[in-house]
């Protein structure tokens, strides 16, 4: 700071406090462009774009798995045996759970719907998904996993077109730019 510019280089905390919003928003307060974000229309996500979601979160979760035994093998110098693949289901399933439920709570989105352009419906006053509503998404995809995909065929003969995690958590996926 110089002599004759009395302007400080980064904010001081009282005016790094005046942008903090310290009450929530109330859901009927208008937003910046004046709509309702119930009048904006959604676009539902196609099964296509879910299906590349899916296979990029799955083959992150694969390709660690198997990295993680690899390296396991590897130090330990024995060879793998059929019964450490209980043991890296297990890992798969916990690691699953991170890759889905941390993303999808910080962010509204997974690694793969990033890729393929989706991320969960925001709620009206666009907030992101609650903990619970990540971890009813991630048994949704558990059970359409489980199903071997037979899931994603009943909703793809409903009208609305949502599928299992999507009613479990309440919030559809959508494409993204949308909100």
């Amino acid at each position: 700071m110089s002599g004759s510019d009395r302007t400080p280089r980064f904010p001081t905390p009282e005016s790094a406090l005046v942008d903090l919003p310290l009450r929530p928003v109330p859901a009927d307060a208008p937003f910046s462009n004046g709509e309702r974000p119930e009048s904006i229309p959604t676009r539902a996500a196609s099964l296509s774009a879910r299906a590349t979601a899916g296979a990029a979160d799955a083959a992150a979760v694969l390709c660690t798995t198997a990295a993680a035994l690899l390296l396991a093998a590897r130090m330990t110098g024995y060879p793998l045996a059929f019964h450490a693949l209980g043991w890296a289901a297990g890992f798969a399933l916990y690691l699953s759970l991170f890759v889905t439920i941390v993303p999808l709570f910080f962010f509204g989105k997974t690694l793969g719907m990033s890729l393929a352009g989706l991320c969960a419906q925001p709620s009206p006053t666009g907030r992101r998904l609650t903990i619970g509503e990540a971890m009813r998404r991630w048994l949704g995809t558990l059970l359409t996993g489980a199903s071997l995909g037979l899931a994603v065929l009943w909703s793809a003969v409903r009208a609305d077109g949502q599928t299992v995690a999507d009613r479990l958590s309440g919030r559809p996926l959508v494409e993204d730019g949308e909100f």
